[in-house]
């Protein structure tokens, strides 16, 4: 493969980062706020990460570099604008959220539909990115496992992978 596809790719590669973050600090922030008594700084602020972390990845979104088209598996442009929307609709609703919790308001149950706003742009990532074959099945659910690197921990915050 040539460097200049490898270099290409880093785009998509940080946009996944980004959004995977974003996604898993924000489903934390609304299941934390849900069924626990976390502070509302802890909240305002892993809220607030969110947002700035999804407002990354809009600003990269529109810097993904056309798809080579040396890839062994071509890109589909068909879910780019589902993408984009997807992603600038979990900015607006965690934005929401942040200001919610911020202003001290009760958890809203449109919270949880950011989450899926969220979830739905990794999906469609996934499946877009992946030339909408059934291999995108597969990126579409690693895209969204990525959100569980900012997602929640057990009490004690210790993560959930830990043996201690």
């Amino acid at each position: 493969m040539p460097t200049r596809s490898i270099v290409e790719g880093l785009a998509y590669i940080n946009w996944t980062i980004l959004v995977g973050l974003a996604v898993g600090c924000f489903a934390a922030v609304v299941a934390l706020r849900l069924t626990t008594g976390a502070t509302r700084g802890y909240l305002a602020f892993s809220a607030f990460l969110a947002v700035l972390l999804g407002g990354l990845a809009l600003f990269a979104d529109g810097g993904l570099a056309p798809a080579p088209t040396d890839l062994p598996v071509p890109l589909d442009p068909v879910l780019d604008g589902a993408r984009r929307l997807l992603l600038i609709a979990f900015v607006v609703f965690a934005m929401l959220e942040t200001l919610a919790i911020a202003a001290g308001r009760r958890s809203a149950p449109v919270a949880v539909v950011g989450v899926l706003f969220g979830v739905g742009t990794l999906v469609a990532a996934g499946l877009g990115w992946a030339g909408l074959r059934p291999a995108g099945v597969p990126a579409a659910i690693r895209a969204v496992s990525s959100a569980r690197a900012g997602g929640p921990t057990k009490e004690g915050g210790r993560n959930w992978r830990s043996p201690v």
